[in-house]
């Protein structure tokens, strides 16, 4: 009968910087994830371990690429096996193996012979890990235990579940967060327990149009923007006829500024220069001036406000109270 208990994290931290010599058959390409997997659990049928009494039997800390940085190994070093899993921009297979210190290689693309009973829920999954989502779906398997490894003495198969519905209830399985590119979560192994994932990866540029994955992109900042105003509004020839014409910048325009003044009609005359001009008028109807902003990197931006010129402004009645 298998059994599973809870190892000591002291044990195991001592283990993770103690990797059995890695074998290179499964090596590849270092992957675009850099994190790690860990295991506290314990089980008294995986024997021959390499280190102290009470590591053997620890799952232990892995690492899910050559390119992550530890004690006593350099990721730059050109004599390193290169291995790592790489989570695709879309729904597809995860590509790749991890290493674990106390159990070697984990594939994540196994070939075949996948569980087909005790899955919650049901039916289980017949291919290796997948994205689905932003979900993990499907198996991995412990190698050393596929190959019947002499430390797997106790037989296990060392299926690996990334994503189910546990015995409490409730749902497990590493979770992708597209927006900040990191992976966490748990998988579940029969044989040996939780595999925790904590990790960040890194996607080549995808298109939010056709990718729904793919988070949309952030909003550009705000451009090269002006507005311009014109003083008073309405404003009356009875008055002088004069309209202050202002121009503004509104955002990331880049001092010094060059002005452009256009009108239509045109005034009878102005005065005043850069964003502020005065122009007379001696004829109503509608004013329209429009600015053209230049600013010191050649940005352009323009505006155009309006005015209304009446001839006159209404006159109040004086009404006398009554005595």
């Amino acid at each position: 009968m298998k059994k599973i208990i809870k190892a000591s994290i002291v044990f195991l931290v001592i283990g993770f910087f103690s990797f059995i010599s890695i074998n290179k058959s499964l090596g590849g390409t270092p992957g675009n994830v850099l994190g790690w997997i860990w295991s506290g659990s314990f089980n008294d049928l995986f024997n021959g371990c390499a280190f102290s009494p009470e590591e053997c039997g620890n799952s232990g800390w892995g690492s899910l690429s050559s390119s992550n940085s530890y004690p006593g190994h350099d990721p730059n070093d050109p004599n390193n096996v290169t291995y790592g899993i790489t989570v695709p921009n879309t729904d597809g297979p995860i590509n790749g193996s991890l290493w674990l210190s106390n159990l070697g290689w984990i594939n994540f693309q196994p070939t075949g012979g996948f569980p087909t009973s005790g899955c919650n829920p049901a039916p289980c999954p017949n291919h290796g890990i997948e994205r689905n989502g932003n979900n993990l779906t499907g198996w991995a398997i412990v190698s050393s235990f596929a190959d019947n490894d002499p430390l797997n003495g106790g037989g296990l198969d060392g299926w690996i579940k990334a994503s189910g519905i546990a015995d409490d209830g409730t749902s497990y399985g590493p979770v992708i967060d597209q927006v900040t590119q990191t992976i966490n979560g748990k998988m579940w192994s029969g044989d040996l327990g939780w595999f925790d994932i904590s990790a960040t990866f890194s996607n080549p540029p995808c298109d939010p149009a056709t990718d729904p994955l793919c988070p949309p992109p952030p909003p550009p900042p705000p451009g090269f923007n002006s507005n311009c105003s014109g003083t008073p509004n309405p404003a009356y020839i009875s008055t002088g006829g004069n309209i202050n014409w202002k121009a503004s910048v509104i955002s990331n325009g880049t001092p010094p500024y060059s002005y452009s003044w256009t009108f239509a009609p045109a005034p009878d005359s102005k005065t005043g220069s850069n964003d502020k001009i005065t122009g007379k008028y001696s004829i109503p109807g509608l004013q329209k001036a429009t600015v053209e902003i230049t600013d010191s990197t050649g940005e352009i931006t323009s505006s155009t406000c309006k005015v209304d010129m009446l001839k006159t402004g209404k006159v109040k009645e004086d009404i006398p109270l009554p005595l």
